[in-house]
């Protein structure tokens, strides 16, 4: 397990975005184009933190369907996100 104190964080923000989304770990893999084990390893931080580049992808994504108090739907559909 890594000894980074980031990666509860990450993993806290990683289950609640895709939890928010109603998405299964299969779904949300493929909207940040990595595979669904990669995502469960995230979330049980079994796993390292991902690189600078997926983190920067994930905050874009998290900021892309953020949701406002109040709202019931993310801002923006999360299929609009991949490339």
């Amino acid at each position: 397990m890594p000894d980074s104190p980031n990666i509860a964080k990450f993993a806290a923000d990683c289950k609640n975005l895709r939890e928010v989304l109603k998405m299964d770990q299969n779904q949300f893999a493929r909207q940040l184009g990595v595979t669904a084990r990669t995502v469960s390893r995230w979330e049980c931080q079994t796993g390292h933190l991902p690189s600078k580049k997926m983190l920067e992808k994930f905050r874009q994504f998290q900021q892309m369907n953020r949701y406002e108090k109040g709202d019931p739907k993310p801002k923006m559909n999360p299929s609009k996100f991949r490339k």
